[in-house]
């Protein structure tokens, strides 16, 4: 009979980094634990590459956990693929347990039976051993390839931590929360009302897209493209698609009202600026309630070596905001990215 064992190891009080991805606030990120077992399921797709771990708990009774860890894309930027692990090896994993208690796990490292360690977070320190396969730090490169200055903005573009890819947040500011935005009353009350476990469980779930300006805080790859006179920029999030319409001259209270708004581009330089009205989203972002009075402008500015995409973003709504909000931050170029499919809902691959 095989013998499996799940063990809690000492509490960490420090987060070990994860991404301020939705679903990752059903987890403690201020707790770490350690799970050894046995590998029932491999799933290593979009949005999250998830394992089953099967092992006994302390009772002696047998234990099926889930671990959850991040993209396919983020873990092939740190060099960590599919290859490294199957059905049936035997693991020791460390990560940040379920809030609710459930057996759910954010893994950040994984020791193999070989004895190398796979670093599975952006700046994950080593646990385990001292050889690690994947690089901890390469989601935090402050540099992008400057070798393809003729794509300008058309090319894909990736997110890095030397620049925090979530913009509507309070992780990353000592001291920010989110009720330090300039919130109206109403929207202040709905913020103190939110239940921020409930709510990441149930967009866990569901493969509804994030409509905008919630969907630029994705920290997946982005892409654009030429498509006529008009511009597209590709989300892999959710694989959404949002039409740029080029020198649109026209009655916007004529379009529909759509959960990514209506968009139209001007050229001020080598600045795209984006006017996007006409919205239905319910959320400026996570427990941040927007109506549909509300009006986003982008700038998307190219560094003249093709390396970085700056980006701002001003959002004016009268219902949520006393003030508009503004935003920025930037992608790099990486060599070898590409958009994967986010394939929300259908079945996981093993």
């Amino acid at each position: 009979m095989k013998h499996y064992s799940i063990s809690v190891a000492t509490l960490s009080i420090a987060a070990t980094p994860a991404l301020a991805h939705h679903s990752f606030a059903k987890f403690d990120l201020r707790t770490t634990i350690e799970l050894q077992g046995e590998l029932t399921e491999v799933r290593w797709q979009n949005p999250h590459v998830q394992f089953e771990l099967r092992g006994r708990g302390a009772d002696g009774q047998v234990q099926d956990w889930t671990l959850e860890t991040n993209s396919p894309g983020i873990l092939r930027r740190a060099g960590v693929g599919p290859e490294l692990v199957a059905v049936g090896d035997r693991v020791k994993v460390a990560g940040n347990p379920a809030v609710n208690g459930s057996l759910e796990l954010n893994a950040t490292n994984m020791l193999l039976t070989d004895g190398r360690e796979l670093q599975l977070a952006p700046r994950a320190p080593l646990r385990f051993a001292n050889q690690a396969v994947g690089d901890g730090d390469s989601w935090s490169v402050a540099e992008g390839d400057a070798t393809h200055p003729e794509l300008g903005l058309f090319r894909v573009w990736s997110s890095t931590f030397a620049n925090a890819p979530v913009l509507f947040t309070d992780s990353f500011r000592p001291g920010f929360t989110v009720l330090d935005y300039p919130l109206t009353a109403d929207a202040r009350r709905a913020v103190e009302a939110f239940d921020p476990v409930a709510g990441s469980r149930r967009l866990a779930n569901d493969c509804t897209p994030k409509g905008m300006p919630w969907i630029m805080e994705q920290p997946y790859d982005l892409a654009f493209e030429r498509d006529g006179s008009d511009i597209v920029l590709k989300l892999e999030e959710f694989d959404v698609v949002r039409r740029i319409h080029m020198g649109w001259q026209g009655q916007r209270s004529a379009q529909p009202f759509t959960p990514h708004g209506f968009s139209t581009g001007t050229w001020d330089d080598r600045t795209l600026v984006v006017t996007t009205t006409n919205l239905n989203s319910p959320n400026f972002k996570f427990e941040i309630p927007a109506s549909n009075r509300a009006e986003i402008v982008e700038r998307f500015t190219p560094s003249t070596d093709g390396a970085k995409l700056g980006y701002e973003i001003v959002v004016t709504d009268p219902a949520t905001f006393t003030a508009p909000v503004r935003m920025e931050k930037y992608w790099l170029s990486i060599p070898g990215q590409v958009l994967d499919a986010y394939n929300c809902g259908a079945p996981l691959a093993r």
